[in-house]
């Protein structure tokens, strides 16, 4: 069976026979069929790989950090449009709608915490570090395509 993946994603499955003879004219078309099946498994590989989580373990002087606590200030208004109001006699007032500008500000203290990512298991006491591999760790582990199948080699040279 090949799989095969177009530019759009759709991945297909046909057939090792049908896809040699829908590629015959295509001129050394037996090592691009062994090229694109190679292709194809060595993207799969790299997707699995991209996908796995990977648990480290963490020091525990490494697995927190010291947060400021901070706190939400009005720092002064902006004005966002215009509100209208009708009094008792019915005239039409216009003010300037104002909303307050707040910010983040600190406030002096500090907290320990846990970093991002990092969880402590009760079972084990460790410090663990949750994390799916970087596309540069991936391409480091120079992942290799599955050989070719006994059989497809015995096929091909057959032919």
């Amino acid at each position: 069976m090949i799989f095969w993946q177009t530019l759009d994603g759709t991945i297909t499955k046909e057939t090792f026979e049908a896809y040699n003879l829908r590629r015959k004219d295509v001129p050394g078309h037996i090592d691009l069929v062994k090229r694109d099946r190679d292709t194809v498994e060595l993207a799969k590989l790299r997707a699995k790989k991209l996908a796995e989580v990977i648990e480290e373990e963490v020091n525990p002087a490494d697995a927190f950090e010291e947060v400021e606590i901070t706190e939400q200030v009005q720092t002064g208004t902006k004005s966002e449009g215009f509100a209208y109001v009708v009094d008792k006699d019915g005239k039409v007032a216009v003010t300037e709608k104002t909303i307050p500008i707040m910010t983040k500000q600190g406030t002096g203290k500090f907290e320990k915490r846990l970093k991002a990512g990092i969880s402590f298991d009760e079972k084990t006491g460790k410090f663990i570090n949750k994390r799916t591999l970087t596309k540069a760790e991936v391409d480091a582990m120079q992942l290799k395509a599955p050989k070719m199948p006994s059989w497809m080699k015995t096929w091909l040279e057959a032919k």
